[in-house]
């Protein structure tokens, strides 16, 4: 890591753990009341994680970095969330979108499992290449270079909100086409919030839906940094209808789930400073093809 990477990095987690993070997005945004979401269309549900299973994710030798901070970091609910909606079986394909050339979750989600599992890690910047029995492989995240219905379990952690433009839309056609019959897509958390917003760390680049609120805060970790970030996108209801469900096919359904751990909602703000007000009540949105 370059010195100035190092120091950004710094910067961002210093504004969280002083509870500095998020000032005007959390005056702006928060989670749409479930009863809003209840009411679309969609089945919805709870689904309870549990504090053993917890603990048994995150033991893993993969689990180490997540497993220091000692409480349920959202990070680990996030792939844990997966893991338990994603419904894999023994010899079934998992591709982590956006997973990154540390392919975190797919290590976390080998060891885990008590069966073996094929296992893809997708990034924009990864060359195809196999390592420690995980294959990685490039393209855009709308257009990755694996077969039509070739994967039993997509997911996309804390990266659907990132996609610029139309890419989230773009997506979304994207793993219909790679899910085999039976197949899921889990994307955790999918941020549905009182307003459709399109949120900004730095400069705006642009206005990419002009239906969006746009909401400029230097102070905001929930765009995050780096090459692929700055900005983050929360959906109210109807853009999260016009612009995720509208895009299915007639042969995948969607349901949104609504996470807790041991009955209670999660991730737990006192301990997990860094996140936004928005990112206090996890949902998960699974997409499953008939």
């Amino acid at each position: 890591m370059g010195l100035h990477s190092y120091l950004t990095m710094r910067k961002w987690s210093l504004l969280g753990s002083m509870g500095w993070a998020n000032k005007r997005v959390n005056k702006q945004l928060e989670p749409a009341p479930w009863s809003s979401i209840a009411a679309l269309e969609l089945p919805t549900s709870t689904h309870d994680l549990t504090g053993s299973e917890y603990d048994k994710f995150v033991s893993t030798a993969a689990g180490t970095r997540l497993r220091k901070f000692g409480y349920p970091h959202s990070k680990a609910l996030e792939y844990l969330t997966s893991i338990s909606l994603g419904a894999l079986q023994p010899g079934g394909v998992l591709l982590d979108a956006a997973g990154g050339a540390d392919a975190e979750f797919v290590r976390m989600a080998r060891e885990y499992l008590p069966f073996s599992i094929v296992a893809y890690s997708q990034d924009a910047q990864l060359d195809g290449t196999e390592l420690d029995g995980i294959r990685y492989v490039g393209g855009s995240i709308e257009t990755i270079p694996l077969p039509d219905s070739s994967i039993d379990l997509i997911t996309c952690h804390h990266s659907f909100e990132h996609f610029r433009g139309d890419i989230d839309t773009g997506f979304v056609h994207e793993a219909c086409r790679l899910m085999k019959p039976g197949g899921r897509t889990v994307i955790t958390p999918i941020f549905l919030t009182n307003r459709y917003a399109e949120i900004w760390n730095g400069r705006p680049a642009q206005h990419f839906d002009s239906q969006a609120t746009q909401i400029v805060d230097r102070t905001a970790t929930f765009p995050g940094w780096g090459p692929y970030e700055g900005f983050a996108r929360s959906y109210d209801v109807e853009a999260f209808c016009r612009r995720v469900i509208a895009a299915l096919p007639a042969d995948v359904t969607a349901s949104v789930c609504r996470i807790t751990l041991d009955d209670q909602p999660i991730p737990d703000p006192k301990t997990n400073r860094h996140i936004p007000v928005l990112n206090r009540d996890m949902r998960a949105l699974v997409l499953q093809r008939s």
